[in-house]
């Protein structure tokens, strides 16, 4: 059975904060320079912290939260990024440190710990990070848009902040922020999908990029959301799908992901993901052979050029995703 799922990362590259990446089908391999995904919802949380408090105050590691605080402005980077984890374990409790962790943004060897931090602390983060995102610098800006969809759903309040941001921010890097966290607020921000599906026609083709993921987070959230799924494949199927075309292969590559979310609901795009099966680029061809076997029984036209991927592509890999395409789609 094709194993799934696909998993989209954050599309707003922050200088050595994030970086964009797809989780790559079982069988691919990361190329120099490519990073591991963000998975769903951000940051996998450590163990909780321990079960005693030091003076009244939560402890991590045997080290109350004023001391993880402190930390945070060590001269170790390593050992501001361990506060900055430290911090987050603590989820909720941590809420003292956000004003620290914010101003972490500005540390470029801790911001991502820091983004991180914020996503699992959760909701109460988001009044502050509301307030980060009227600031004049970019980085902030930037950052509190990435640390709002590490929350996830529970930050729905800060759906119009970002629809906001996506549509009129003059910064490339902020508008692909908001395209991206907006699909990992899921069915509860499905009444902007349109405006995603929008951020495709972007001058920009990062805030493109940021589109293509957010609309993955969406197809991602609307495996468990029907009336989700109705909007994205209205609305992002044709989008996407067009987007195919599009002359950057790491664009196309995120596409294909997208579609492979969705599975067979995605229907519409089976001959632009066939075509895909000859794409210039051994990661495409290898990620639209994985998407087809997710689409089962639905990709039963495809099965030809599988077959002939399965047997003449140049590229191992490609070869043995294919022959399983293939198995899976006549099981189905």
């Amino acid at each position: 059975m094709v194993r799934a799922v696909l998993l989209l990362g954050l599309a707003a590259s922050s200088g050595g904060c994030t970086k964009p990446a797809a989780k790559p089908a079982p069988e691919q391999e990361r190329g120099a320079g490519e990073v591991a995904p963000a998975p769903k919802g951000g940051a996998v949380p450590p163990p909780g912290p321990d079960p005693h408090e030091a003076g009244g105050e939560p402890t991590s590691d045997t080290k109350p939260l004023s001391a993880w605080i402190e930390l945070l402005g060590h001269e170790d980077p390593a050992t501001r990024k361990r506060a900055a984890v430290a911090l987050g374990r603590m989820g909720a409790a941590a809420k003292p440190a956000i004003p620290a962790l914010i101003r972490a943004f500005s540390d470029e060897q801790n911001c991502a710990a820091a983004v991180d931090a914020l996503g699992l602390i959760g909701p109460t983060a988001i009044p502050d990070l509301l307030e980060e995102m009227k600031k004049k610098e970019k980085p902030l800006r930037w950052r509190a848009a990435i640390a709002l969809g590490r929350i996830g759903p529970a930050a729905k309040d800060a759906v119009p902040a970002l629809v906001a941001a996506l549509k009129e921010d003059e910064e490339s890097m902020v508008r692909s922020a908001a395209a991206s966290s907006l699909g990992q607020l899921g069915a509860t921000a499905k009444d902007v999908v349109p405006e995603v599906v929008k951020a495709l026609r972007d001058e920009s083709s990062i805030v493109r990029f940021g589109a293509v993921a957010g609309l993955g987070g969406f197809a991602e959230a609307a495996r468990s959301s029907p009336e989700l799924l109705g909007v994205v494949v209205t609305e992002g199927v044709p989008a996407l799908t067009a987007a195919l075309r599009d002359e950057d292969r790491g664009m196309r590559l995120q596409v294909v992901v997208a579609l492979g979310l969705l599975g067979p609901a995605a229907k519409e795009s089976l001959p632009a993901l066939i075509e895909a099966l000859r794409d210039e680029d051994r990661r495409v061809r290898l990620q639209a052979s994985y998407a087809l076997g997710l689409f089962g029984s639905a990709a039963k036209d495809a099965l030809s050029d599988l077959i002939r991927a399965a047997e003449q592509d140049a590229d191992e890999g490609v070869r043995r995703s294919a022959s399983e395409a293939v198995k899976g789609i006549r099981r189905r």
